[in-house]
């Protein structure tokens, strides 16, 4: 059933419009996400079963595609919307959090990004620019896959850190094996970057390998 169809009194874009956005539970919010319902069901029955399967209204950042789809009346374009909802909530709050972070010390960084690459089965280089008083300005992944300096080309590192007018930089990346020690490939593209990022006066200030419970970092290990 299209939202149109519902009794005024509970339609959430009339209720969203008198009343502002704020005034509208999670259902209400969802349903106006979602649009239309089902031949079975309301835009608002769908709303508060999806809910009701997922367990709360917050689990959709952790739900998968093909869980979604198994619910009746959610098809694979409803499923993408969702997600992409869920999935800009978390870069906001990311952005807001990361407001407030000082990456003055390799813990901090690892307690931030651990979780984020816990179950990744690939490395990600993660380019984290920094203002002057090394506060997170931007974070950007750049490239997935084995790392080596024909992959991580400096091109790509310095055209995010100039976007940015970053002051300085940190590298981070992954080791799914959970070994944080570093190989002589990380530590070439290391060196490389380090030498020209000193040559443009964006200083790189640490790369940081993040494990499965560890970290390694250059700088406390006075690569440089």
């Amino acid at each position: 059933m299209k939202m149109k169809y519902l009794p005024t009194r509970i339609k959430p874009r009339e209720k969203a419009l008198n009343n502002g956005i704020d005034s509208l539970d999670d259902v209400e919010l969802l349903a106006i996400i979602l649009r239309t319902g089902t031949k079975k069901d309301s835009v608002i029955s769908l709303a508060n079963r999806i809910i009701s399967e997922i367990g709360c209204l917050s689990n959709l950042s952790k739900v998968s595609l093909n869980q979604l789809t198994l619910i009746d009346g959610i098809g694979e374009i409803k499923a993408l919307e969702l997600l992409a909802i869920a999935q800009l909530s978390k870069r906001i709050n990311k952005v807001a959090i990361n407001k407030f972070i000082y990456a003055n010390n390799p813990l901090i960084l690892y307690n931030l990004y651990q979780k984020q690459f816990e179950f990744v089965q690939q490395e990600h280089f993660v380019i984290v620019s920094l203002n002057a008083k090394n506060a997170i300005i931007n974070e950007r992944t750049i490239f997935v896959g084995t790392l080596s300096q024909s992959l991580v080309h400096p091109r790509e590192v310095f055209k995010q850190v100039i976007i940015n007018s970053a002051s300085s930089f940190i590298c981070l990346h992954n080791h799914p094996s959970g070994d944080p020690q570093p190989s002589q490939n990380d530590i070439d593209v290391t060196m490389m970057l380090k030498e020209i990022g000193d040559l443009l006066a964006i200083p790189l200030l640490d790369h940081i390998i993040i494990g499965k419970a560890s970290y390694f970092s250059f700088k406390e290990n006075e690569y440089f």
